[in-house]
């Protein structure tokens, strides 16, 4: 019986995930024909060509060269760079969107790992450090571009890799943990439990909830106000204090992550995987897998025939 109900569940809804992770934006790569060319000679300037560099000096030239060549010959490594403008570059995002896809830089990697081992745990402190090396790195970068600026996710990210180690956790091992940390008493016993309840992968105290998973996303972004941005930057606990972090940090911060995970929708920002149809593309993610998970093949195609027509009302 149970067998019968869990297939007829199945074939009602047949949209859900198999489970299996797919990728919908393959590649960065879009072909585009701009290139750095370079190329290292070695100069000799004792056998430099006087006048006119005729076939036949070069000739001669290159004949005694090779006849007196030591170890004390006199030679200079020269290296010529040519660099396309960016009126060659084609098929991609360029000029400031093209910030918001940009890897992060392995020297501002690497200060946060640094940052990390010396006991900068949070976020916010470590995004102000960060913005004084960016300042170094890129004194004219603007604060979307990625290279220079990681987003917050960014950070905790290379903080949690770091104090964890180069390979992460199994699952297993994270949740062995987590009943381990939850029966210690302890600081933040409740704040765990509670992640627990609510099934969050990432146990950083620093942890926000940028992704929409309720009705309409109010209980969401109080819960991003009040755990994050009021914790991190409130300084008391008055009204005007409140409105102070909304309008210099919430507001900016969400409208920011919103234009990325626009812009990282973009398909000159990846290509598109061959199975995301035409017109889901250039979508958002959540909206693009949506449509995606009640299409053929995930679903049984609704022929003609099954159709019934039941007035014109």
């Amino acid at each position: 019986m149970n067998s019968l109900h869990s297939k007829a569940v199945d074939e009602d809804h047949s949209y859900l995930s198999s489970g299996k992770k797919r990728c919908y934006q393959t590649s960065k790569k879009r072909n585009c024909p701009a290139k750095i060319r370079v190329k290292r000679i070695l100069k000799f300037p004792e056998y430099k060509i006087i006048g006119q560099p005729t076939a036949r000096k070069k000739r001669q030239v290159s004949q005694q060269l090779k006849a007196e060549f030591s170890i004390q010959t006199r030679r200079e490594p020269v290296t010529y760079v040519h660099i396309d403008s960016v009126d060659d570059h084609q098929y991609h995002l360029t000029g400031e969107l093209a910030g918001f896809t940009q890897p992060i830089d392995k020297r501002v990697i690497c200060q946060i790992k640094q940052l990390a081992l010396e006991g900068h745990r949070n976020v916010s402190s470590v995004r102000i450090l960060l913005k004084e090396l960016a300042k170094e790195l890129a004194p004219e970068a603007p604060e979307n571009n990625r290279r220079f600026f990681p987003t917050n996710d960014d950070i905790r990210t290379h903080i949690y890799q770091t104090i964890v180690g180069s390979n992460l956790r199994s699952a297993q091992e994270d949740q062995a943990n987590v009943r381990k940390l939850l029966e210690t008493p302890g600081k933040f016993a409740e704040e765990l439990k509670y992640l627990s309840d609510q099934q969050m992968g990432l146990l950083l105290p620093e942890r926000h909830f940028y992704i929409i998973s309720t009705t309409n996303g109010i209980e969401t972004q109080y819960k991003t106000l009040k755990h994050f941005y009021l914790k991190e930057f409130g300084i008391g606990k008055s009204l005007a204090n409140v409105l102070e972090v909304l309008l210099d940090k919430f507001f900016p911060d969400s409208q920011l992550s919103y234009r990325r995970e626009n812009i990282k929708s973009f398909e000159e920002s990846r290509n598109y995987s061959p199975e995301v149809p035409a017109f889901l593309r250039n979508r958002p993610r959540k909206f693009m897998r949506h449509c995606l998970d009640r299409l053929p093949p995930n679903v049984n195609e609704i022929k003609k025939e099954d159709i019934q027509h039941c007035g014109d009302s």
